[in-house]
């Protein structure tokens, strides 16, 4: 029920995944202008052009990630989140960087996962309805993008010792929950609203927060402009 495709991939037609197994991409800069329909299974690609400029569409408990552990990839396709859930990682630690956009949604939840020193940036202009965003086993998601994760009505839950970073001039307003474990953490040199209409951020048990200029590090200037109510927590400061 997988198959491993090391061949040149071309033509503007649909290829449909409809097996539970992996779907193994190899191929390097392959002329594929057409969509890539998962309906099923696990879609892992071997480099950054596995699929040329086509779409993807990744159907209800479906994943996307990079073939191997700790490997950095860069993903420029759009892609169609068209079920009821998805996943971005399968907890093999890798660096994933989306700029094509994401659509889709509706009661939508998309599950981010890439391992505990893994990595998920999303630097496209993601234009989901209706999601929740959930990032879990830790890990850090970079926000390229003041729509990383759709539109202001949508919501971004960080679990087990995950890390929010909000890069530099970009505004995040979606609205924030943190789940217990290791202490989840909010960092960046951006600007987090918490919602439409702020709400409260609760500093406690499960959160830090974490200024820092990214990429690079160093002291950053986290803008928020929701109120921070300390009930526990802790603030990393870095002195020079």
């Amino acid at each position: 029920n997988s198959m491993t495709l090391t061949g040149l991939i071309s033509g503007s037609g649909y290829f449909s995944w409809c097996t539970s197994g992996n779907l193994n991409i190899m191929g390097s800069s392959n002329p594929f202008s057409g969509t890539m329909d998962m309906r099923t299974g696990y879609l892992y690609l071997g480099s950054d052009t596995a699929l040329g400029t086509s779409g993807i569409i990744l159907d209800t408990g479906t994943s996307i990630d990079a073939y191997g552990s700790g490997i950095a990839r860069s993903i420029p396709n759009a892609i169609n989140i068209s079920g009821s859930s998805a996943q971005i990682g399968n907890g093999n630690n890798n660096a994933l960087t989306f700029s094509g956009g994401i659509l889709g949604g509706g009661d939508t939840v998309v599950t981010i996962d890439n391992g505990p020193t893994g990595s998920v940036t999303f630097n496209g202009a993601n234009t989901m309805t209706v999601t929740t965003f959930s990032v879990s086993n830790g890990g850090t998601v970079f926000a390229g993008n003041s729509s990383a994760f759709g539109v202001a009505a949508n919501s971004l839950a960080l679990g087990g010792g995950a890390t929010l970073n909000v890069l530099n001039g970009i505004t995040i307003q979606n609205t924030l929950g943190f789940a217990g474990g290791p202490p989840n953490t909010l960092a960046g040199n951006g600007t987090i609203t918490n919602g439409a209409s702020p709400a409260p951020i609760p500093v406690n048990n499960y959160l830090i927060l974490s200024p820092s200029a990214s990429p690079g590090g160093g002291p950053g200037d986290l803008t928020f402009t929701a109120p921070l109510v300390f009930t526990n927590g802790a603030v990393h400061f870095q002195l020079y």
